[in-house]
């Protein structure tokens, strides 16, 4: 019987988030410390190294530029992925790879705390001879090359490259040449999204999309300090602007019939149609409250429909839209008498507090809410005095 060979792997490049055979189609065979065959990994030519810096070169501008709380997130992140890569990672190492492994998170977690103090140690004022300041701050510089030493493989690729990508440089890795593999099992880390599972028993790869919406435009709320910039800055270029309902009437038809078929699966009835005269009710609607309360009003037609078809008759009743009133309505006595009267009752009727929400002064604002008619002065209540003993 012919005795079986065993397939070994082969190890590709790392390039730009993909991993393509090299260009050259060499390989490299990787031996463990009994001399046997372990893997093959792919050994890099000189266009291979130019795509990768141009690869690093792209991405330069979009990690340089972001903030220094979300570089340490990332590379905490970073810790959690090893984490879940832990044991391929120690027998990769071999001999010892397991305290290597630990060395090797901790030290990125260490890198992370660093993102955002770094500026402030090497970061100094300068002293100068003239009424202005002179600072020096530290800034990314580019493209950083880096060469993994082959003792201890990964805690010296660990502790090149997490300074560098701390500061907020990207970089091309040239790995060991020994032992490539802690490596290159922690670029396809990278790549696979794998997360830790809750009790640390392991990992399980991720293929995880966000998706967010807004019913306000975002840009405002970041103006106010209601929403994080750099999380805006990542969602623009993805962002689309979707019209209210009410601005879709060519759409409405197409989805009250979606709603219907959706309604109907989750009452475990037939799907229905509708009828004319209720699809011309639905479309003569505002909508103010948009995909929601459609899928509302359809879900109640649905459960009191008796028919094949939605009526008229099983429509519920439809909210009419909300007009807001126009507060500049009136004279401007009118307006400011209102005005008074709300302050009032946001302060429960305390009068130095009302006027600090209109940023009056309190004389200024009682003046005011006498000429309104508003200023009411409380009466003391009359003590009761004790009635004269007897004589």
């Amino acid at each position: 019987m012919t005795e079986r060979l065993p397939i070994t792997k082969t190890y590709k490049l790392a390039i730009g988030g993909k991993f393509p055979r090299t260009e050259s189609g060499r390989t490299t065979a990787v031996n463990d410390a009994g001399n046997n065959l372990v893997a093959h990994v792919c050994r890099a030519s000189r266009k291979d190294v130019r795509d990768a810096v141009e690869a690093a070169g792209k991405a330069f501008s979009g990690w340089s530029s972001s903030t220094a709380y979300l570089r340490g997130q990332i590379l905490y992140r970073l810790a959690e992925m090893m984490e879940g890569k832990r044991s391929e990672l120690a027998n990769a190492i071999g001999s010892g790879g397991e305290n290597e492994v630990n060395s090797a998170i901790d030290r990125v977690v260490h890198f992370a705390g660093w993102t955002d103090k770094f500026p402030q140690v090497l970061g100094n004022a300068n002293p100068v001879a003239g009424p202005y300041h002179n600072f020096t701050i530290p800034q990314p510089m580019g493209v950083v090359g880096v060469i993994t030493p082959d003792t201890p493989s990964l805690l010296g690729l660990v502790s090149l490259v997490a300074p560098v990508i701390a500061a907020g440089n990207t970089c091309i890795v040239l790995a060991s040449e020994t032992n490539p593999i802690p490596s290159m099992v922690l670029a396809e880390a990278l790549a696979t999204r794998r997360a830790v599972q809750a009790d640390g028993a392991g990992g399980y790869a991720t293929d995880a999309r966000v998706i967010a919406t807004s019913r306000v435009p975002l840009a405002p709320l970041v103006a106010a300090g209601a929403f994080d910039a750099e999380l805006l800055r990542r969602l623009e270029p993805l962002g689309i602007d979707v019209p209210p309902l009410r601005d879709r009437a060519e759409d409405l038809q197409s989805l009250v019939l979606v709603a219907l078929d959706r309604a109907c699966r989750v009452a475990g009835r037939p799907v229905m149609g509708i009828d004319p005269d209720a699809l011309e009710a639905l479309a003569a609607h505002d909508w103010p409250g948009n995909l929601r309360e459609l899928a509302s009003v359809i879900d109640r037609a649905v459960a009191d429909a008796r028919g094949k078809n939605v009526k008229l008759g099983d429509v519920p009743p439809l909210a009419p839209a909300f007009a807001p009133a126009d507060p500049f309505e009136g004279t401007y006595a009118e307006i400011e008498g209102e005005v008074l009267r709300r302050a009032l009752e946001r302060a429960e009727g305390n009068k130095s507090e009302a006027a600090r929400l209109l940023e009056l002064k309190r004389t200024t604002f009682i003046d005011k809410l006498k000429r309104h008619g508003l200023h009411t002065t409380q009466k003391k209540k009359p003590t009761s005095e004790a009635s004269p003993p007897a004589a």
